[in-house]
């Protein structure tokens, strides 16, 4: 037998099979036999797609968890980012408890200060006390007396008008 020949009794067989299918299908019977054979061929191409795409699928895995991974990181950031435009991170609360122990000292010996070193001082406390706020492992506990110091002679200072 020659290809042409197997193509030829191929066509004739393939219409025999859809005649066959489709008058199945209009019998009172009710059976439809191209919803199972559709199945079956959607099955297989999807089975197909799967083997062919194996590596694509894992790559597409990979690149989800490593986007999951960014967005963390990019909340991360933007938190520290937040942070640090506000004076607020962990850096800048040590030099402001730093600066907030300095002046406290100033204070307990005698020396006066402008109204704007209050305020300035006065910032850094606030900033501070929201870092301890939000970061309950911050070691804290030497600012708290020192900053109700510094309020209480502010407003001291501020009701006499006797700022530097």
């Amino acid at each position: 037998m020659t290809v042409e020949e197997i193509w030829a009794s191929c066509k004739v067989g393939g219409l025999a099979l859809v005649a066959l299918l489709t008058l199945i299908q209009i019998s009172p019977l009710k059976l439809n036999p191209w919803r199972p054979l559709g199945n079956l061929i959607k099955k297989g191409l999807s089975g197909i797609a799967k083997l062919l795409n194996k590596e694509v699928i894992a790559e597409i895995g990979e690149v989800k968890a490593d986007i999951t991974n960014m967005k963390t990181e990019l909340a991360d950031v933007k938190t520290e980012l937040t942070n640090v435009k506000t004076g607020v991170n962990k850096q800048g609360a040590i030099n402001a408890r730093a600066r907030i122990l300095r002046f406290g000292d100033e204070l307990l010996h005698g020396m006066n200060h402008s109204k704007d070193h209050f305020d300035s001082i006065l910032r850094d406390a606030h900033d501070y006390e929201s870092y301890c706020d939000t970061h309950k492992d911050f070691e804290n506990g030497v600012t708290g007396p020192t900053i109700q110091h510094i309020r209480s002679v502010y407003q001291d200072r501020l009701s006499k008008n006797d700022f530097l």
